[in-house]
């Protein structure tokens, strides 16, 4: 049953998301600190909050119907709900068809509550204090914290299809608020139900993004000085550049988690609608998204620890059969290793943050990564030194990954150049590379 324990934990969800809800329209500037931003990465435990926030203000409902007498069953009003989830949920790239259940399946465990409290108030006291509005409060409430519910399923779909972990959890606290087992089981076999709806050929990605009022970006959050963790905020020059995109475009930002093994899949399975971070222009890329304009020239470079960096004067020096070469697995750091690696050892190193730590403790003697991004660890950490000579071993241009829509590359590319013509680009790299050369001065030609 719905103890008076559980009904205040629920409110206090519902609460927070209100809260949640009503700063989520103000897109952070581009200037914005990180500590000013208020986006961040969203997970499945977003998800399970919302959703409990959402079926705890069915005691609400139930009270205002208990009161007024009114019944519980409400075809009218069900029917109501179900056509608008489906309408929001096709606004967050979710298919119609696929909420319809999830829709029917989130009444049916509100009614549960709602029959838990009528026969809690039958058999005893009734309810106290004031009658809730059901019309002017109570409802749109519930129609505010629906749309962020659904907002987030978009965002985690994928996740919340695999984790099964999360999802006993997310069972275990609906059935807490009131709702029996087989109820709660069905609604969450509805979300793991979710399904992506794919754009029509008449349809454009950028009037998409502008009609649901939020740009998905998606970054690694592992590359500095592109996109990185510092003091639990996302930072960078690409975590800029994406605020100033998305206040461009008059929308809220949301950053979703991606990795560079999954980065072009999760972008073709629109886990998100453009990537941001460092991402270097290739081929293999290419053929399945578009990039935008360049905006920033590097190249593959080498670091390794300062006590046996002059090892490495040149490439040959570092393709010995002596040598340990680490490198963070998926990107291109890997495929370069890989293609021109051939008496070295390497080892794959499991992620791109602690890997230069491993670097410096000794695990390995040297890694090829981006020369900007070793130019940044080496003077952030005081054993690694950037190899060769600091000499690039290629040349490479970072972009924006997009999907197939001329439309959205077209406006991508003339804010790059906007960017550039005024010096945002150049200030946006200045305040995480002082001491490095700017982006290029000049857009790339199109086509290119």
């Amino acid at each position: 049953m719905f103890d008076g324990v559980r009904l205040a934990i629920a409110l206090h969800f519902a609460m927070a998301m209100c809260v949640v809800l009503g700063l989520a329209s103000s897109p952070p500037s581009f200037a914005a600190s990180a500590a000013a931003q208020a986006v961040t990465a969203p997970n499945a435990d977003r998800v399970r909050d919302a959703l409990v926030a959402r079926l705890a203000l069915s005691s609400q409902v139930a009270q205002a119907k208990f009161v007024t007498h009114q019944p519980i069953e409400d075809a009218a009003r069900e029917a109501v709900v179900v056509t608008a989830l489906g309408v929001i949920a096709a606004q967050y790239g979710i298919d119609q068809d696929s909420a319809t259940p999830l829709s029917r399946a989130l009444i049916a465990a509100a009614k549960a509550i709602q029959r838990a409290q009528f026969e809690n108030w039958s058999q005893g006291p009734p309810p106290s204090g004031p009658t809730p509005d059901l019309t002017g409060n109570v409802r749109p409430a519930i129609d505010r914290i629906s749309k962020e519910f659904l907002r987030d399923c978009a965002l985690e779909l994928s996740a919340l299809q695999s984790d099964e972990q999360r999802l006993r959890t997310m069972q275990t606290a609906v059935q807490q608020l009131g709702v029996d087992r087989d109820t709660a089981a069905a609604l969450i076999r509805a979300i793991v139900g979710l399904r992506y709806r794919p754009l029509s050929p008449a349809e454009s990605h950028l009037d998409f993004i502008i009609a649901r009022g939020e740009l998905r970006v998606g970054l690694t959050g592992d590359y500095a000085p592109f996109s990185y963790w510092q003091d639990h905020k996302l930072v960078g020059i690409d975590v800029d550049l994406a605020s100033d995109l998305a206040q461009s475009l008059g929308v809220a930002l949301r950053f979703v988690p991606t990795t560079w093994s999954s980065l072009t899949s999760d972008l073709m399975a629109q886990r998100f609608d453009i990537a941001l971070g460092g991402i270097t222009r290739t081929l293999p890329r290419a053929r399945s998204a578009m990039f935008s304009n360049a905006y920033f020239v590097d190249g593959k470079g080498a670091i390794a620890p300062c006590s046996i960096v002059t090892r490495f004067p040149n490439f040959t020096a570092i393709d010995q059969p002596s040598v340990r070469v680490i490198v963070n697995p998926g990107g291109t750091n890997e495929h370069f290793v890989r293609d021109h690696i051939s008496h070295a050892t390497i080892t794959v190193h499991p992620d791109n943050i602690t890997i230069f730590a491993a670097l410096a403790t000794g695990a390995a003697d040297v890694m090829i990564t981006d020369l900007v991004e070793a130019r940044y660890q080496a003077a952030h950490n005081p054993k690694l030194c950037v190899a060769l000579g600091e000499q690039a071993l290629t040349t490479t241009d970072k972009a924006a990954l997009l999907p197939r829509d001329n439309a959205l590359k077209e406006y991508v590319d003339l804010w790059l150049l906007q960017g550039q013509l005024d010096g945002h680009l150049d200030a946006a790299v200045s305040r995480y590379l002082p001491t490095t050369h700017p982006s290029r001065p000049h857009a790339a030609p199109a086509g290119r």
